[in-house]
């Protein structure tokens, strides 16, 4: 179905921007504008503006370039079309649309049929969790679990009967009798791959899940996009089956719950995850709103992205027993290094939060739990330290000391805030016994080159004696060292434009060693760490490096998009030059090649009074 403009220009006009950018990702006002985390890239520092008070409003990231209005925003944050996206706001805003032509064949969108199908078996399961006599066994496991009506209603709990064909029969009919034309792309191919139908061995149409407690999984904008069963019959297995992934529905990047608990999150700027459907609906049901579940799986790098748009800490919540200090392990793994706090809160008992909230003070130690959660690297320590204590023997100890250095290396340890490696090490050496310097030495070599940490150089050990651009007494003119900061502080503002800029020597070290670490990075595929950078500059200069990424942060708020700052970045180096040039000739005969020399001579010349106006008007030789 296509719409015409009328209906573009309705939905714009009655959608608040600034609302909808912050039901996903967490804005703080800046002047008359809004600032976030850009949610298009791996942004460590708010680069994405929202721009409400300069005619129709928009979105613009400043680092990595997307930008448009509240279309291209759901467009471009749930990868949808123009139709689905249109569609989505409209239902939001109340809004309904002109209806042009139906969808079909090169016209229709294979996400739209399956939102559809998920949809309307979701209001089928919930119908049948209603009737007297399909839905009891459902009823009665809601009943067992505590789960109250209110929740019930919120997440939108539903049941597959026990039958063979119960889903099938009302999909059928609905199929054959005349729908409106908002239904009229949905195919039962839709059904099938949405996992609610399939075939039997006979050629006939049955349901993809029977006898079991039905949980819809739905997208941050509310829509049904996969379903989670739960068995009531034990003999059922396995306990939980998930919808097979689709082009609606990816395990790896879909928070169970995270449709009701973002607002909270975004309020709270603090999110809770825990491990099973029924355990973020008791929380829910108990005040804490902010609870999100993955979907079986351990944590992924995908789920912290959804997270780290929303809140500055993310908890997670793992059962007390081995299998969940194991979870907890591999989400730790995801989130390390990254710009979260990450704590780790572990439930008393063994007990999973839908159990501890049915116990008398299960609210309370809940609470507690998730006020005390500990540092994710703290967490990983205190493991250490039990691995370390039952070790036996010389070689148990080394062996565990050496897993968990290794450990460590994987997961970035060489990228953590310097003075946190060196509590990190000293932490280590008091339990161990070993000194900083020998820890530091037994990481991998990749690791040990990249550290810098005084903590770890002892008498016995002195720091290698290496090359730095830092070493060499070298006095760059005020005007050149300008330039140059300019030129970098655009290229770390704006990294998409990096390769856009020739290759051209820096003559102020700092610039140098800036412009170097960005580009390597850049050249890795991984986003250039700060902390990186701060290793690689001696510290009388971290003050001056302070000030040129001050810089760059405010260089999205200047006037002239990226392309315009780096061409007259470029233009007042080139001006330079072109005096450095000049100097060459009307200074000296004998002019020396040496361009550091040759910035000084110039830089001499106008402290005696030259005006580079005029110096850019002497005529050449002939």
């Amino acid at each position: 179905m296509s719409f015409d403009r009328s209906d573009r220009d309705r939905v714009l006009e009655a959608t608040d921007l600034v609302a909808l950018v912050g039901e996903h990702v967490r804005l703080a006002p800046k002047g008359r504008e809004h600032l976030g985390l850009c949610p298009f890239h791996d942004d460590h520092r708010p680069s994405m503006a929202v721009v409400t008070h300069k005619g129709i409003p928009f979105f613009k990231c400043f680092s990595c370039g997307a930008a448009g209005n509240a279309i291209d925003f759901v467009m471009r944050y749930h990868r949808v079309e123009f139709p689905e996206a249109l569609r989505l706001l409209a239902e939001r805003s109340g809004i309904t649309l002109t209806p042009r032509r139906s969808e079909s064949g090169a016209d229709r969108d294979a996400r739209t049929g399956l939102l559809k199908a998920n949809e309307f078996a979701s209001r089928t399961f919930r119908r049948f969790l209603a009737d007297g006599s399909l839905g009891t066994s459902s009823r009665e496991m809601i009943a067992r679990r505590g789960v109250p009506a209110a929740a019930q209603e919120s997440f939108a709990l539903g049941a597959a009967p026990a039958g063979w064909d119960h889903l099938s029969k009302v999909v059928s009919a609905w199929l054959a009798r005349g729908r409106g034309a908002e239904d009229a792309a949905v195919r039962i191919e839709d059904f099938v791959d949405a996992g609610l139908l399939r075939r039997s061995s006979r050629g006939e149409w049955i349901d993809g899940f029977r006898h079991r407690l039905m949980f819809p999984i739905r997208s941050e904008m509310g829509r049904v996009v996969a379903f989670g069963a739960r068995q009531i019959d034990p003999e059922d297995q396995p306990k939980y089956l998930n919808s097979p992934e689709s082009a609606v529905f990816k395990k790896s990047a879909t928070l169970f719950g995270l449709d009701l608990a973002k607002q909270s999150i975004i309020r709270r700027r603090l999110a809770v995850v825990v491990e099973g459907y029924l355990d973020v609906i008791a929380c829910h049901a108990a005040g804490f709103d902010h609870v999100v579940a993955t979907l079986g799986t351990a944590l992924t790098a995908e789920h912290a992205r959804l997270l780290r748009n929303k809140a500055e800490a993310v908890v997670l919540l793992f059962d007390g027993d081995e299998a969940g200090q194991r979870a907890a392990d591999r989400a730790v793994e995801v989130f390390f290094g990254g710009t979260l706090d990450v704590r780790i809160g572990v439930l008393p008992g063994g007990l999973d939060p839908d159990d501890l909230l049915k116990k008398p003070e299960g609210r309370e130690v809940l609470e507690a739990t998730v006020a005390g959660a500990i540092d994710s690297l703290e967490f990983l320590l205190q493991r250490f330290r039990g691995t370390w204590r039952d070790a036996t023997g010389l070689s148990g100890r080394q062996q565990a000391l050496e897993a968990f250095l290794r450990r460590l290396a994987d997961l970035g340890f060489a990228r953590m805030n310097p003075l946190r490696r060196s509590l990190v090490l000293e932490r280590l050496a008091a339990w161990t016994g070993v000194t900083t310097g020998a820890l530091l030495g037994a990481m991998p070599a990749a690791v040990s080159r990249q550290v810098a940490a005084p903590s770890s150089m002892t008498a016995e050990s002195p720091p290698p004696s290496v090359a730095s651009p830092f070493d060499a007494a070298i006095e760059v003119p005020p005007s050149r060292r300008v330039a140059e900061h300019t030129l970098v502080s655009v290229l770390i503002a704006f990294p998409q434009h990096a390769a856009d800029a020739p290759a051209r020597p820096l003559l102020d070290p700092l610039a140098n060693v800036a412009r170097t670490w960005l580009l390597a990075a850049l050249a890795a595929g991984r986003e250039p760490v700060y902390s990186d950078l701060f290793a690689e500059v001696p510290a009388p200069r971290h003050r001056d490096l302070d000030e040129l990424l001050a810089l760059a942060d405010r260089r999205p708020s200047l006037e002239g998009d990226a392309p315009t700052q780096l061409a007259a970045a470029l233009d007042d180096l080139d001006r330079l030059d072109r005096l450095a040039e000049i100097d060459r000739e009307r200074l000296d005969s004998a002019s020396p090649s040496d361009p550091l020399e040759v910035a000084r001579r110039l830089e001499r010349l106008r402290h005696g009074g030259g005006r580079a106006t005029a110096i850019g008007r002497i005529a050449r030789p002939a």
